[in-house]
């Protein structure tokens, strides 16, 4: 898979442990697929305490893609990657 994908997983979400998305994750890493995973300490499966966050990095995301253009106005090739994660995570660190 190819197309640019963005996870989103709540470290409290007892449905899919975090490790789950971690496999995903490391799976689009591997396949070379450009992707940003975003952990959020405490959340559950709704993601319901960090959703205007989860929007925001959502249509940031998808714009960078959209336009071919980073927010500093570099060819995402060009640009950083995207986050492996980014959250306020203890796996951030």
């Amino acid at each position: 898979m190819k197309v640019p994908t963005i996870l989103f997983h709540g470290t409290a979400d007892w449905r899919v442990p975090v490790k789950d998305a971690l496999d995903v994750a490391q799976g689009l890493n591997k396949a070379g697929t450009p992707f940003a995973l975003h952990i959020y300490e405490g959340d559950t499966h709704s993601m319901t305490l960090n959703a205007p966050d989860m929007i925001a990095r959502t249509l940031t995301f998808f714009e960078h893609y959209r336009t071919g253009t980073a927010d500093d106005g570099a060819k995402p090739s060009e640009a950083d990657p995207m986050p492996l994660i980014h959250a306020d995570s203890e796996l951030d660190r």
